[in-house]
């Protein structure tokens, strides 16, 4: 009686996890899908990051490619990511031919309030950083356990930082003498010594203590200066977009919010009024199609919105694709 006891009780807890592994899994393959069916386009050139959620991306793309006879280039951050491109015949580019991407979709470790992101769990993320730096459109995607108000919040590994090897030393001890916590070395699990990134390089972990959300970028930019240091799992301004999967559903998607600007979900109020050369970078991919004369007005449900009245970033709309942002703040 007691023995049959014990093995409902084993069966049922293996039955919770399993349905909450089920669930987590449903998570990361509805998030993937959504973004790659609202990011990718035919003709066009993405990145495609790594880690588990990204088999999901790779797995709906290849859908698409059959489905639609898309043309589509795909630029990976890693070794994993390149697998996955050959493993799904898909058409593997690189950043010599393809430096300006369409959009670029990759996963995170933990995405606070205002997008911050820690990249880098996987070791990739000097790569990833440079293919995101490639778009305009850098799409996050993960499950609903990355959600959180403050870095650090749930992700506990700390924050990745490449670092040449001679100098991971006294990157380690400058970072904490600066800023406090305890910076690892990131060690092998299956090789004895440290993790060596695809560029060769070593990863410190820093576990950093209670800091002020808003002095991320700050703490970033200066990070980056300190000699040694290849690149920080870091993300500030950069993701566009992020979809929190949750189960059958994307539970949550946030869009970034830069100063002066309107949001992506803002722009369903919008109706052009003629066509236009000059806008926004938020509303850039709203207006793409009305790009071809010079107006500055888009009319809203409460009134023409005139743009040369606001002190707002602005891009030179053409035909094409513009390869960066010209004008200053």
């Amino acid at each position: 009686m007691i023995r049959s006891f014990v093995r409902i009780v084993r069966s049922l807890h293996s039955s919770s996890g399993k349905l909450r592994m089920d669930s987590l899994e449903n998570a990361k393959k509805n998030a993937a899908y959504k973004a790659v069916d609202e990011y990718v386009q035919n003709n066009c050139a993405i990145g495609i990051g790594s880690g588990s959620t990204i088999v999901y991306a790779v797995q709906r793309l290849a859908e698409r490619v059959i489905q639609e006879e898309l043309n589509v280039i795909c630029v990976p951050t890693s070794f994993q990511s390149r697998q996955l491109i050959l493993d799904n015949h898909l058409t593997l580019g690189n950043l010599e031919t393809h430096p300006h991407l369409y959009s670029a979709i990759d996963g995170a470790d933990e995405v606070d309030k205002d997008l911050n992101l820690i990249k880098g769990g996987g070791g990739c993320l000097l790569q990833e950083k440079v293919v995101a730096s490639c778009t305009n459109r850098f799409v996050i995607i993960a499950d609903y356990t990355k959600n959180s108000v403050k870095l650090g919040d749930k992700y506990k590994k700390g924050i990745p930082i490449e670092v040449v090897p001679m100098a991971y030393m006294p990157v380690k001890l400058k970072i904490e003498d600066n800023y406090g916590g305890t910076a690892k070395i990131r060690m092998a699990v299956a090789k004895a010594g440290p993790v060596i990134t695809d560029n060769g390089n070593f990863i410190l972990d820093w576990h950093f203590p209670d800091i002020d959300s808003n002095s991320w970028r700050k703490i970033n930019m200066e990070l980056s200066l300190i000699p040694g240091v290849v690149e920080t799992g870091l993300f500030t301004d950069m993701a566009e977009t992020v979809f929190f999967g949750c189960g059958r559903f994307v539970s949550e998607e946030r869009r970034m919010k830069k100063k002066g600007l309107s949001t992506l979900r803002d722009l369903s109020d919008f109706k052009v009024t003629n066509n236009n050369v000059q806008l926004p970078v938020s509303l850039y991919r709203a207006l793409l199609d009305a790009a071809k004369q010079n107006v500055w007005k888009v009319q809203m449900d409460r009134g023409a919105y005139d743009y040369r009245l606001q002190q707002i970033p602005r891009i030179y709309l053409s035909g094409q694709m513009p390869v960066r942002n010209t004008m200053k703040s």
